[in-house]
Order: C-alpha cells, then structure tokens, then sequence
C-alpha cells in the first residue's frame, strides 16, 4: 500500500482530484464550496477540521465529507510532527443530487449531523480506494475517465452508508485536549490508567466519551492507536516481529499477532512480505 500512497502523493491535479502537500497551503482561511462536495481523503499524518467553530480531528485512512455549505478550515493537530498529506476528490452538486434521488438513506446520513461525516478505512480498504483513484487519475481517454470517476463516486458512497466505525459528533475541548495527549504519548507504554488521570473525569463519563466520540472503548482506542504504530514499524524498520510486539507494549508475540490478525485480517508476517521484506524474522 506505501508504494501507492507514494504515487497518489505525486499526481497531477485536473479539475476533480486534487493532491496536497504543502501544509502551508491547505492550513487555510475559513472557505466553503459553493456548488460541490469534497472528499477529502487523509493519506498521512492528522489534523483538525474546525466546522463553524466545532472541531473534528481527520487522520490517516479517514474520507471526510465536507458539504457545500461547511465553512471550514484545517489547523495542525498540536505537537504533531509528521506531515499532513492528503488528496481530495471534488463531486458536483448535480451529481450528488442524482445519488441522492437514487438513495434517500445517503443524503441524510450527509446532511444529518452538524460536523461532516467521515469513513474509517481499515488498511486494505483505504489501500483499494487509493489504487482506484490512482487509476481514475493515470487515464486519458476521456470516455473512461468519465466512467472510472462516476464509479469512484459511487464506491465511496457506499463507504458511507455502511460505515459504523465512527460517530459524527463535534467533540468538546476538553475531548480533543484528551485525544492530542494520547498522540503525543508512548503508545507502548500507555495505559488506560494514564488517560483517566489525564481527562480528570469519571471512569464511567470517560467510557461514554469514548463510545459517543470514536465509537470504541478508551482500552480498544489504545489498542487500535498500538496496532497501528506496528504497522508502521513493520513497512518502515529492520526490526524482528517479536521486537515491534513489545515495542507498542505486548508482552507476548502470540497474543499481538492474534490481535493484529482479527483488526487487518492478515498476520505481521505477511504484511512485512507485502512490504517486501522477507529478512525480519519472528
């Protein structure tokens, strides 16, 4: 998947897909977008979508839908040190009225909620919807491109309507303090216990955040945050599979890839032979 990321990241922008990298450029003004949507598609890195005062945070393998009414702006995400890369796919507001005409279902779960809506991608789907848009994009003819473009629409609009895997309410300060302490930390030596402390609210009160803001648990949100730095240190380091198990804080190789297996679906081991490396032992 790096290796299409890294394409993605240098296409040629034409009038419906767009590709950024300077974040002094996409850190803008407030701006909305009149007569179409925009998808904005987080390749690396995070930040803060702030929507009529109220802050969502995008990141990596996130879609998020912004409205043509929004008026938005993206800010670094505090303490963040990595690049905020991304590309975004604009729909004209016709074409989205033909969507909706064909689905009611799609229009109010766009139009329903204050903040706009988002897709979380697992990994291989993030991968798929990348290496369709690289196809859209490397096409001349210009019959097909119509094609593949009206099908990238469609493909992303059913991520939408079956996505569950975020709920799209405008979180409070204090939540989005929480969350930016949580990124800045040692994912390997974080604890629940760390993050209560933190936040200075009640267990429960903490759990229901959780659950109404990210859709999880605070201990599934730190094992999700563990899997994913394992992710990168297994395409991005020599390190055997034992030592990236207890780098993000697993005592026992047998237990971290059990539970990297049920969230992507495949083992460390062939991730890192997908990456290819086939050095790194176990």
């Amino acid at each position: 998947m790096e290796i299409i990321m890294d394409k993605i990241l240098h296409l040629t922008a034409d009038d419906y897909l767009h590709v950024g990298h300077d974040i002094d450029y996409f850190f803008s003004d407030c701006h909305d977008h009149e007569d179409f949507f925009e998808v904005l598609f987080v390749v690396r890195g995070r930040a803060l979508n702030v929507v009529d005062g109220d802050i969502q945070i995008v990141e990596n393998k996130n879609a998020v839908f912004i409205r043509p009414d929004d008026v938005h702006y993206i800010k670094p995400f505090p303490d963040e040190k990595s690049q905020f890369e991304f590309f975004n796919l604009k729909i004209p507001s016709d074409i989205m009225q033909e969507e909706f005409a064909k689905c009611k279902v799609l229009e109010e779960k766009i139009f329903s909620g204050e903040l706009p809506s988002v897709v979380c991608f697992d990994r291989t789907e993030f991968g798929v919807m990348c290496a369709h848009a690289l196809k859209y994009s490397e096409q001349k003819d210009s019959d097909i491109i119509g094609y593949l473009y009206h099908g990238l629409v469609t493909e992303l609009l059913s991520s939408l309507l079956y996505c569950k895997s975020r709920v799209d309410t405008k979180m409070p300060d204090w939540f989005v303090e929480l969350l930016c302490y949580i990124k800045s930390q040692d994912v390997g030596s974080l604890t629940y216990e760390d993050i209560l402390n933190k936040s200075m609210v009640e267990k429960s009160y903490l759990w229901k955040s959780f659950k109404k803001y990210m859709n999880t648990s605070p201990t599934e949100y730190i094992n999700i945050m563990k899997l994913e730095k394992a992710c990168e240190l297994i395409a991005n380091t020599p390190m055997s599979m034992t030592e990236v198990a207890f780098e993000v804080g697993y005592n026992s190789y047998s237990y971290f890839a059990r539970q990297f297996k049920s969230k992507y679906g495949y083992s460390p081991k062939e991730l890192l032979k997908n990456n290819g490396n086939t050095d790194a032992g176990e």
